[in-house]
């Protein structure tokens, strides 16, 4: 794996065959960007997930850009994220440099990144030297926004939700579960 300024890291956890496709979706831009490289952590998965990911990065020749942490035990997202950035910086350190990414794209397994998402998430940070973090907008298969946003549950928000009359909604938006 090369020590890029951007890392996309992708956290599994016996969902290998979706990993596989949020890899082969985001590597062509990674290739092209060349300052970019994908970690994907296998979380303790324990069902042959770790094994057909190595595999997948070998027969996608992505072993220069990519490469692939096993942890023995499930961690859960927090803590695997934060494996593969320790190993991300263990990397560094067996290359003699300290450094840690510019840019981290937490990419679950089961995005299907469009062409030019990568660039669209790095630009913006660059571009807004105050912002800390951004995120990309989810979409149906058909393209049509799919809401990514949402409050915490509550008797009013599942009320509002099973009624699903627009009046009632409009009136009482700021109790909906789903956000704008």
């Amino acid at each position: 794996m090369n020590l890029a300024p951007v890392l996309v890291l992708i956290v599994n956890y016996r969902t290998a065959a979706l990993t596989v496709q949020a890899i082969k979706a985001v590597l062509p831009e990674v290739r092209e960007r060349g300052d970019a490289s994908i970690l994907v952590v296998d979380n303790g998965s324990c069902d042959g997930s770790a094994e057909t990911l190595a595999a997948a990065i070998e027969r996608l020749g992505a072993q220069d850009i990519c490469a692939l942490l096993a942890l023995a035990t499930n961690k859960g997202f927090a803590a695997g994220n934060n494996a593969g950035l320790i190993e991300y910086r263990r990397i560094a350190a067996s290359a003699g440099r300290e450094a840690w990414p510019d840019h981290v794209w937490l990419l679950n397994p089961d995005t299907i990144a469009e062409r030019g998402a990568l660039s669209a998430l790095v630009d913006f940070l660059e571009e807004k030297s105050e912002a800390g973090l951004a995120g990309g907008r989810c979409l149906r298969p058909d393209g049509s926004i799919r809401p990514s946003a949402f409050r915490f549950h509550t008797p009013v928000g599942e009320f509002i939700a099973a009624l699903d009359i627009g009046v009632l909604r409009r009136l009482l938006k700021r109790h909906d579960v789903v956000m704008p």
